[in-house]
């Protein structure tokens, strides 16, 4: 898909000029700090102690010699044994996402594509790490697979913004997936540094739990589910026409296979709601209706021009 054809279609593809627009929300308030929180599980405060040891890096056993001010008693209250909560120099915390660029995300009925949901996120994400200072890292996987080793500075983010635009404008309705979630885990195991804060952009539709508990033990994970209203509140009923860009086929939705998705996919989203509490990783939903940084909560009313929104 050519950039032409991408700026054509608003919300179906992404350009790079729409990803470096991004930059203008960084710009403009303090998001950095704000996007500080996406890792931050729910009751727990961050502190405001400046200097070494204030950066979550993970959760260990207690051990002899450990200080009992390291001590989170409410995760050993869970756990039943005492658990250390440590942290990294708050100098050196990388930013490493990974994105999901499969055929599945290749599809939307709200403002644009969950594709396109998950790229705009990651390009919010690099902008503010940039503003940060922090080194920036990333993967974007689906009919490819490629990484961006974790860098500081402008010409590295453009770099790994050229890749998510390449990633998304290779999609079309009958291009296949050649590598999945559990890839794109395994790579990411390999590649970032203990400790970085790690973001996985995704329907999540089939994820890895073996792989994921292994990057959120030596990670700071949070996980952004990308989703969309027709999907999470499937009303339509009758015979529907299906087709994937070459073929079609029709199928009827009666109440039985209406109420048989609405269960499946009920229950999906509580094995990952339960999964990140259980693991102690963040979870955010996004939604393509709605612009990311609104769904991030880092919006403010005019911080956007209004070409970044589509």
């Amino acid at each position: 898909m050519s950039e032409a054809a991408s700026i054509a279609r608003p919300g179906v593809y992404v350009s790079i000029q729409e990803l470096i627009d991004w930059r203008h929300l960084t710009l403009r308030q303090s998001s950095p700090e704000r996007l500080n929180t996406l890792f931050e599980l729910p009751g727990s405060k961050r502190s405001s102690t400046k200097g070494h040891g204030t950066e979550f890096s993970e959760m260990r056993a207690w051990q002899g010699g450990d200080g009992s001010r390291s001590i989170d008693w409410r995760v050993s209250a869970r756990r039943g044994e005492l658990t250390i909560r440590q942290h990294l120099d708050e100098r050196e915390r990388p930013l490493y996402c990974l994105v999901d660029q499969r055929p599945g995300m290749f599809f939307g009925s709200g403002e644009r594509f969950k594709s396109v949901t998950a790229a705009h996120a990651a390009a919010l994400l690099a902008w503010a790490a940039l503003a940060a200072g922090d080194r920036l890292g990333g993967l974007v996987f689906g009919t490819g697979l490629s990484q961006q080793p974790c860098a500081k500075g402008q010409h590295n983010l453009l770099q790994w913004l050229q890749k998510l635009v390449i990633a998304n404008q290779s999609l079309n309705a009958v291009c296949q997936s050649r590598f999945g979630i559990g890839d794109a885990l395994d790579a990411a195991i390999a590649a970032v540094p203990l400790g970085a804060r790690v973001t996985m952009i995704s329907d999540f539709d089939d994820p890895d739990w073996q792989l994921l508990g292994e990057l959120a033990a030596r990670t700071r994970l949070a996980l952004l589910i990308v989703a969309d209203p027709l999907e999470r509140e499937f009303q339509l009923r009758g015979k529907l026409a299906i087709s994937d860009g070459s073929g079609s086929r029709a199928i009827r939705f009666d109440r039985r296979l209406l109420e048989q998705y609405r269960a499946t996919r009920a229950s999906a989203d509580e094995r990952l709601r339960q999964w990140c509490e259980d693991s102690l990783v963040a979870l955010h939903q996004l939604s393509t209706d709605q612009s990311v940084d609104v769904s991030l909560n880092v919006a403010e009313q005019g911080s956007l021009p209004d070409g970044v929104r589509h």
